[in-house]
């Protein structure tokens, strides 16, 4: 006689081994995926890194997207500045972070072409960092002072021929020298560009009569111009800027087809994830989209301007090839050596 089979208490049977093996692998392989995948953008903190001091119209406009951002997402969004080199300081910063989004780049034109300027900064703009949205445009205000003899563009152009001499125009900054040479390339006006360390120094020499005129940011010169220290020339945008809709461009006013602009950005270094350049444009979209953003920019003299992820890496290819020209043709661009 065989022996009967023996069944300890609580042993599982073949079959019951096999089902709790099959019951089990769903939530491994759940577990292995949700291991694969990149953490929830935000996952901490994020850091908006200005590459300029303090008070600037990045500044603004990052501080005010800051803000927003945090109470969207829940989340901590900060506003550093590290300025020096013409912002390549603060760009190194950012470019020695991870790659996850955390660390943003929030800049402007001379991101792309400081390195052309300095040919000693440790990046190339556009292949170490991705563009992720342009969110407001700025505009340079012309202005000469009272004591100037001219008291706009026509008279400037003409100043030559009157006197015979060129007008003093103060500028701070590579990019406001840049449009300034471009002003007087288009005009063929004896400009005698002068550049100052401060723009508020520089604006406050015009408003002396130390200098004939400025070529500053909107929200300096604004102020001066409408209590009559300063007479406008125009603004240097292809529009009317909707701080100052009185004032006329600078094209309106004796420079045809003449209209460059400034503008506010983000950039994170290359290899970070796609989901997170998402969610980073999508909420500063929304910002930007906003009627309270909307007002903000036109107290700080800036233009809402937004443009994300599908559009913004190719126009800021554009924007590099137009200001490193620029800055070529303003002698601040020298041929490479060797």
């Amino acid at each position: 006689m065989k022996p009967m089979p023996v069944h300890r208490a609580g042993a599982a049977g073949p079959d019951a081994v096999r089902r709790s093996l099959l019951a089990a692998i769903p939530g491994l392989m759940l577990g292995a995926v949700a291991r694969a995948q990149p953490a929830a953008y935000p996952a901490h903190r994020v850091t908006l890194l200005v590459p300029y001091t303090a008070g600037t119209a990045a500044d603004a406009v990052a501080r005010f997207i800051a803000a927003k951002l945090t109470a969207l997402w829940g989340t901590t969004v900060l506003v550093e500045n590290k300025a020096g080199a013409d912002g390549v300081v603060g760009t190194r910063a950012v470019l020695q972070a991870p790659a996850d989004g955390h660390m943003v780049l929030f800049t402007g034109p001379p991101f792309l072409y400081n390195t052309e300027m300095l040919q000693t900064a440790p990046y190339v703009p556009l292949r170490d960092f991705q563009p992720v949205a342009r969110v407001s445009s700025a505009m340079w205000l012309f202005a000469a002072g009272r004591q100037a003899p001219f008291a706009n563009l026509a008279e400037l152009i003409a100043l030559d021929k009157r006197q015979g001499r060129a007008a003093d125009i103060a500028v701070s900054g590579s990019a406001a020298m840049a449009v300034a040479t471009a002003l007087k390339n288009a005009t063929g006006a004896r400009l005698n560009i002068v550049p100052y360390t401060s723009t508020s120094q520089a604006i406050t020499d015009a408003a002396a009569g130390h200098v004939d005129a400025v070529a500053a940011a909107i929200a300096g010169v604004a102020p001066l111009v409408r209590s009559g220290m300063l007479n406008a020339l125009g603004v240097s945008g292809p529009t009317r800027s909707l701080a100052v809709p009185e004032i006329p461009t600078l094209a309106e006013a004796g420079a045809p087809g003449f209209g460059f602009v400034s503008w506010n950005a983000a950039f994170v270094r290359s290899g970070t994830p796609e989901a997170a350049i998402a969610r980073l444009a999508e909420g500063m979209g929304a910002v930007a989209a906003s009627a309270e953003f909307r007002e903000f920019a036109r107290e700080q003299g800036v233009e809402p301007a937004f443009m994300g992820p599908d559009a913004w890496p190719a126009e800021a290819a554009d924007q590099q090839a137009r200001w490193s020209g620029l800055l070529r043709e303003a002698g601040l661009i020298k041929p490479k050596q060797g």
